[in-house]
């Protein structure tokens, strides 16, 4: 078995664990040795080494052009390692340029104003002009107009709480195949995973993460939103956020980074880029 197979294995082994996995891997040398070691019908390695999960995975996802990326390989994005608990495997359908390292994430909530859609939009627009890729979550409204505005000029990537054979939510599948091609679908998920809710919160430290920093558009105070942002200031990221929205409902995620100084109020993206990447500050934006 080889590394990427045997780390594969693991991740399907351990699917909410991957402190033990990263542990175990840790104490063998490599998650290759560990696998030559006789493995015990007790241990939970034991169903995956006897049915052959792992290669049924690598096999559907060779077949759907869907590329599984070890973490010790050099397309793994770095600033993954960032995290306590990064993925030992991504997967990926697209792919993944050096670049993607000036990233924004922008997210915020799927029920937002009209105004809080268009500035998602514009904002990713200009990011990805500028050759900063946006980072967001897939789903509907602030999301969808985010990764709508990249793909009008470059580059973005759409990280997933599912499989990237279960892309959720389901009106945003055409939105997903453009992004695909044009950037990428990222998710630690196997490929047929469905949709829970417990997995967006994990999802949401990986779009932090891949970040040089987040933006707030709008978002309630507890949201999965706020969840990002949380992890982005962990993280030591910049934080940005916009004037709050007038639905009240909307403006607490807003107002609480604002009041608590956890994120800088920027009026627009020239602004944003300036203070993301300096060497933007030439860059004009309309």
């Amino acid at each position: 078995m080889e590394e990427l197979s045997a780390l594969l294995a693991m991740q399907l082994a351990f699917p909410w664990s991957p402190l033990r996995a990263k542990a175990l891997i840790e104490q063998w040398g490599s998650a290759k040795a560990l696998w030559q070691e006789r493995i015990e019908p007790t241990s939970p390695l034991y169903p995956i080494l006897q049915t052959g999960a792992w290669k049924q995975e690598m096999d559907a996802a060779q077949q759907a052009g869907i590329r599984l990326i070890g973490c010790h390989d050099a397309i793994y994005p770095t600033s993954l390692h960032q995290l306590p608990d990064p993925p030992l495997v991504l997967y990926c359908k697209g792919h993944l340029l050096p670049h993607d390292q000036n990233a924004l994430a922008i997210i915020g909530t799927r029920k937002p104003s009209s105004q809080g859609l268009m500035t998602a939009e514009t904002f990713g627009h200009t990011c990805a002009r500028s050759f900063v890729t946006v980072i967001s979550g897939l789903a509907k409204g602030i999301d969808t107009a985010a990764h709508q505005g990249a793909l009008q000029t470059g580059r973005t990537i759409a990280v997933l709480g599912s499989g990237l054979q279960h892309i959720y939510p389901k009106e945003n599948r055409a939105l997903a195949e453009k992004i695909s091609q044009h950037g990428a679908l990222l998710s630690e998920y196997p490929l047929h995973t469905p949709p829970k809710p417990f997995q967006f919160p994990r999802r949401n430290r990986l779009i932090a993460a891949l970040s040089l920093g987040a933006l707030l558009v709008e978002g309630a105070l507890n949201s999965g939103s706020m969840q990002a942002m949380h992890w982005a200031w962990t993280l030591k990221k910049m934080c940005f956020t916009l004037h709050p929205s007038p639905r009240e409902k909307m403006i607490t995620g807003n107002q609480f980074l604002l009041e608590n100084q956890k994120a800088k109020l920027v009026e627009n993206a020239e602004e944003m880029l300036s203070l993301l990447v300096p060497q933007q500050r030439s860059i004009k934006v309309s």
